[in-house]
């Protein structure tokens, strides 16, 4: 899923082309969409903390507007799984698929890590994005090229080092870490380790939501993914869930 493959054009399964693609992310506190059709493209950043609820129809529908569609229009959205803000997946999730049931269009998740990494498939480094995951916890995985090597890190900063490391098979390999964390961990890390080629995406702070629209076409072209089989990426248990038996422990 994490690899553009080509195909000779962006087709759904019926083969007809995908004219109007919807991206979302809502799994930090940055709401990210891009909607794409067959004559403009139109990417949004509205960051105002975790006010998800609030804010994607309405961007939603002002995206729509500027692109002279409704979304009924759609021919396809593909939505941030995650990991990242159990609510703001939840919210992005839940939207997407009443998107795509009102319109009648195709849906697709993309991992937030790949969507991450994206951009820097073609680098030759190995690829580390990395998300606060709070709790002095990060959300990471390792990618190198158009592959994904490695599972999806639930880890504390300090041991995430050793984790990419252990991928990497204790070869030195030139490793450039992105994502919203990567400033904090590219601190950690040259620190830690001076003589490790541990370096830093200039844009690392600068997420594309253009790269949800190019892998989820690419997904759905590959898996046909129906709306039903697609789910949040949660890498531990909610707040609420951990809160909930807290108290039936308590109580029993």
């Amino acid at each position: 899923m994490f690899s553009d493959r080509p195909s000779g054009g962006t087709t759904g399964e019926s083969g007809e082309p995908f004219v109007n693609t919807l991206g979302i992310d809502t799994s930090g506190e940055t709401l990210f969409l891009c909607l794409k059709t067959d004559e403009l493209e139109i990417s949004v950043k509205h960051g105002r903390g975790y006010r998800h609820a609030e804010t994607l129809v309405p961007w939603i529908r002002s995206l729509c507007l500027d692109a002279d569609l409704t979304p009924t229009h759609l021919d396809l959205v593909a939505v941030s799984l995650g990991p990242g803000s159990f609510t703001g997946i939840r919210i992005g999730l839940a939207t997407a698929k009443a998107i795509a049931s009102a319109a009648s269009c195709a849906i697709v998740g993309v991992p937030t890590l790949d969507a991450l990494a994206w951009g820097l498939r073609g680098s030759g480094k190995t690829v580390v994005p990395v998300i606060d995951a709070r709790k002095r916890r990060v959300y990471a995985a390792v990618y190198r090229g158009d592959a994904r090597i490695s599972g999806y890190f639930d880890l504390p900063p300090s041991e995430l080092d050793d984790a990419v490391c252990q991928q990497l098979g204790g070869t030195e390999e030139a490793v450039i870490l992105t994502g919203p964390f990567a400033r904090e961990m590219h601190a950690r890390w040259t620190e830690k380790n001076p003589s490790f080629a541990f370096t830093l995406d200039v844009n690392s702070d600068i997420f594309d939501p253009h790269c949800l629209v190019v892998i989820g076409e690419s997904a759905y072209r590959t898996d046909g993914l129906a709306a039903e089989s697609i789910a949040p990426i949660y890498l531990r248990r909610s707040e609420a869930e951990i809160n909930r038996d807290r108290v039936k422990h308590e109580g029993s």
